[in-house]
């Protein structure tokens, strides 16, 4: 698991494919980030580095375990679409 001090930004990355395993960009993407004492946000608003490559700069304001989710519209599959870390002090 991750470890991100506090105030530390975290880069957020997925890798969407199509059913042969190409890189492929999604028409819609979005991702779920759930901190352990904040309230749930979901973004659409992520920057694309490359066909079917993705991140999101979140910064770290709790401290435990952020579990975090990536959907993409389509039969696109998302590598790593659900991943967690923990914010420590």
């Amino acid at each position: 698991m991750n470890l991100y001090p506090i105030r530390s930004v975290a880069r957020l990355s997925v890798h969407f494919t199509n059913a042969s395993h190409e890189p492929a960009d999604p028409s819609t993407i979005e991702l779920t980030i759930r901190p352990p004492n904040s309230a749930e946000i979901v973004t659409q608003d992520v920057t694309r580095d490359d066909t079917g490559a993705y991140h999101y700069d979140y910064t770290v304001s709790d401290i435990g375990v952020h579990r975090y989710k990536w959907q993409g519209d389509g039969d696109l599959i998302a590598a790593n679409a659900e991943k967690v870390f923990r914010g420590i002090r």
